[in-house]
């Protein structure tokens, strides 16, 4: 079986739960303590995989995190085009102040703007694993890409 290398760049705002996201795809524990290691290996039906999660510029793909409240989404199409990120998250979900629909996030983006978008909570597992198994997907040049057991 193959073996792959894919640095991830993660960003966003500070307090969205980049770190929270992190450390619960590593470790499996809600945390927002920073963790030394930032290596996510993963068994998958194409080979071994671990993604390095990065806050530098030498990744080769990004998520962007943002919590899903207006103030925070109302220059999005910008800030896609500027970053050109491979996935978008929503962040915390799961608070109900402010929250904007899904239905109302795609009307905030252009119809240009072809990034893929996930609401996702660190703290319940909501959708945890859809960005990672997109830039699977999108590194492995296939969508036949999932999760093996050990």
């Amino acid at each position: 079986m193959a073996i792959y290398y894919i640095n991830v760049l993660v960003t966003g705002p500070k307090e969205v739960g980049k770190t929270s996201y992190i450390n619960r795809t590593i470790t499996g524990h809600f945390t927002n303590t920073n963790n030394n290691n930032n290596v996510l290996e993963y068994n998958s039906n194409k080979g071994k995989v671990y993604i390095n999660f990065v806050d530098e510029n030498d990744s080769t793909s990004s998520i962007d995190y943002t919590i899903l409240m207006l103030n925070n989404i109302k220059n999005i199409d910008e800030w896609v085009k500027e970053t050109s990120p491979d996935v978008i998250c929503f962040t915390k979900n799961d608070i109900n102040e402010n929250k904007l629909t899904y239905d109302d996030i795609n009307e905030l983006f252009s119809k240009n703007i072809n990034t893929l978008k996930y609401e996702i909570s660190s703290k319940s597992q909501y959708n945890l694993e859809k960005p990672v198994l997109t830039i699977l997907k999108k590194h492995l040049h296939t969508d036949e890409v999932f999760y093996v057991n050990n």
